[in-house]
């Protein structure tokens, strides 16, 4: 089975790429973003999708608008990637765990107290990273009880929300 992963990050390059799931399901397009504007154009215009990749998405445009910073005043740092949390709530009012995410990593960095921005880069960079680890654990844990109560050679049905195609197939659930 082909895995599909919505949403994968490139330390090395400091790009987060995302599935447009808005194209679903007639393409599979991922698209890289290096700035924490269009993450949150991401997150407006439903490229991403479901709670937990938009707060996964969130926290990596917070790491994105770090990086972004090259001063050396850890106060001002801070000031650029609050202005980028502003933004990012904006993008999709409803959505809890992009606040989640926005409050956590607000939290981290007020909590930090390390004059060294390239640490306090680094330290948001691996919560964001915790913040995906977990909640693709939680993801798949869903999965995994969720797949006991499919019946063997059962069929999933479902609707596509831009038409009224139906859309149904077999689940290989190995």
């Amino acid at each position: 089975m082909i895995e599909i992963r919505p949403i994968s990050w490139d330390p090395s390059k400091k790009v987060l790429t995302l599935l447009d799931q808005s194209l679903l399901p007639a393409e599979r397009v991922y698209r890289g973003y290096s700035d924490p504007h269009g993450v949150a154009e991401a997150i407006r215009s439903m490229v991403v999708r479901g709670a937990p990749a938009i707060g996964c998405a969130a926290a990596f445009a917070l790491v994105l608008a770090a990086a972004d910073y090259s001063g050396a005043d850890p106060a001002e740092l801070k000031v650029q990637v609050k202005a980028a949390s502003v933004e990012m709530a904006s993008a999709r009012p409803t959505a809890v765990n992009l606040f989640w995410a926005i409050e956590r990593m607000g939290r981290l960095l007020s909590e930090t107290e390390d004059p060294d921005c390239s640490r306090v880069k680094e330290a948001m960079e691996a919560e964001a990273m915790a913040i995906f680890r977990e909640d693709l654990a939680a993801c798949r844990r869903i999965g995994d009880l969720g797949a006991r109560l499919v019946p063997d050679n059962a069929r999933i049905l479902t609707q596509d929300r831009k038409s009224t195609r139906l859309n149904s197939g077999h689940i290989p659930l190995s």
